[in-house]
């Protein structure tokens, strides 16, 4: 990703309308060993918001805060940063915003292990990403839910990681 940052302000790219990548940079560097450059990326980000505010940036200051508190394992802060999707979302922000912000709202919920939170919040963003026919955003949203262990229907049911495993082992790999 620093290569393409690099690449764009070359050409000059400075103050972005709807094609920022800063909000996939942040998301992408949130990870133990670069949470560093996630929150350098962010601060550039929350600069630029203060000059001239935009929903889309405010949204996606949100996630990055909660994606970095992540990476830093503080889950508690992670719910704290996204707690403004909880309720009712903030009306200038778009549904996509919303729901990538409930995504990540549902994935702190899972770590601080308020599981019926979680799945309510990953519930309501699968269902904005599939309104909005983002599919694959849907099936992240889902895959999510599943982690939270909820949907067993019988005590002899395996979690979607209990039965990669079980299929592993099948297939004679330890």
């Amino acid at each position: 990703t620093e290569r393409a940052w690099r690449h764009l302000r070359s050409v000059g790219y400075g103050e972005p309308l709807r094609l920022d990548p800063a909000p996939e940079r942040i998301a992408a560097l949130a990870q133990p060993g670069l949470v560093a450059d996630a929150a350098a990326a962010l601060v550039g980000l929350w600069t630029r918001q203060r000059r001239i505010a935009k929903p889309w940036a405010a949204a996606a200051i949100a996630r990055g805060r909660a994606r970095i508190a992540l990476a830093r394992r503080d889950p508690g802060l992670a719910v704290a940063e996204t707690v403004i999707v909880a309720a009712i979302a903030p009306a200038d922000w778009s549904r996509f915003a919303v729901a990538r912000t409930l995504l990540v709202r549902g994935e702190a919920l899972r770590h601080v292990r308020a599981r019926r939170e979680a799945l309510e919040s990953l519930g309501r963003a699968e269902t904005m990403f599939h309104d909005l026919g983002a599919v694959v955003w849907a099936e992240r949203a889902a895959a999510e839910a599943s982690r939270l262990g909820l949907g067993r229907s019988t005590a002899l049911a395996l979690t979607p990681t209990e039965a990669l495993v079980a299929r592993l082992a099948g297939d004679g790999l330890s």
